[in-house]
């Protein structure tokens, strides 16, 4: 291997990486981003236009409007481990990525922390 690659593509570039020593703290820190950014807003569906917004947090409510302004769908988003991630493209599992080094952190919803339902309309 001549440099550190431009592309990561499979579970085995991860390997590479990680058995050459001066690669591995870099392939570590490119591993914890992407076990990172597995959470986010996943779509649980279309909502009724007159549905109360949720009080839970990590849950909001997306609205599209027309061009006058007037809502026509309402979408609600929960903020969780997303199915389809660049980790899973891998072929890396969560419990692999911290068997390596990384650590498997739980992310906040937006607005959690600030003490806000991370609520949105």
């Amino acid at each position: 291997m001549h440099g550190y690659p431009s592309t990561i593509a499979t579970r085995q570039d991860v390997v590479n990486l990680l058995a050459e020593e001066r690669y591995a703290a870099r392939a570590l820190a490119y591993l914890q981003i992407l076990l990172d950014e597995r959470y986010g807003w996943v779509l649980q569906g279309q909502i009724p236009l007159d549905a109360p917004a949720p009080t839970v947090a990590g849950h909001k409510i997306e609205d599209v409007a027309d061009e006058a302004g007037t809502v026509t769908q309402r979408y609600l988003y929960q903020w969780m481990v997303s199915p389809h991630t660049a980790l899973d493209r891998l072929g890396v599992t969560a419990a692999e990525a911290v068997a390596w080094g990384c650590v498997d952190q739980v992310v906040e919803a937006p607005g959690d922390r600030e003490g806000r339902s991370g609520v949105q309309t």
